[in-house]
């Protein structure tokens, strides 16, 4: 390992941090807020000090700042294990996991449904594309559907835009509506 190589990796470590710590400010649990701070902290310091720094963490914290590093860096594992001297996939980090070792998880799995019934704002939510153009979905469908209420059709039609459809309320009867593509309005 080069100090230039090390120098560049913790640049890019750094900025990984500082997005990793703007993106769990809204946290309610404000522990990886602050382990982000800190690395972030440490890290302006020296390739060195940030190297002795993190081998004192515990397993679960390095496991968290190094996929951290892994997905705000877009660096591969084998760099990152290679630079900051920790296994991803080491037997003592699978073990730790395997008892719950790890003393206290930084977030809170929740599965797609309980992921769904929370406030993205709340959070950041990463899944494969499907379960977020799902969540989109859903989404844009109590929009529509508040608009409704509202007697809000333009919102409606808005929405109802980039799938080159319209709406209206013209002609139907309460609580209905009519659906046509864009140009071939009736």
């Amino acid at each position: 390992m080069e100090p230039k190589d090390q120098d560049n990796f913790l640049k890019l470590a750094v900025k990984g941090f500082k997005s990793m710590a703007k993106d769990t400010a809204s946290f309610k649990n404000k522990d990886l807020f602050k382990l982000a701070k800190k690395a972030q902290q440490i890290g302006s310091k020296g390739f060195l000090q940030f190297q002795n720094w993190f081998q004192k963490l515990d397993k679960g914290d390095k496991l968290v700042l190094a996929g951290e590093i892994s997905y705000y860096t877009k660096q591969k594992d084998s760099t990152i294990e290679k630079m900051l001297k920790f296994k991803f996939e080491s037997t003592e980090v699978k073990e730790a996991l395997r008892q719950k070792m790890i003393v206290k998880p930084r977030i809170d799995v929740k599965s797609f449904k309980e992921q769904q019934e929370i406030d993205m704002e709340e959070a950041a939510y990463v899944a494969d594309y499907f379960n977020i153009i799902d969540l989109l979905a859903k989404d844009l469908s109590d929009i529509m559907k508040k608009a409704f209420k509202k007697n809000d059709i333009e919102t409606i039609n808005n929405i109802a835009r980039f799938a080159k459809h319209r709406v209206t309320t013209k002609g139907q009867g309460k609580g209905k509506l009519y659906l046509y593509t864009q140009g071939t309005k009736r």
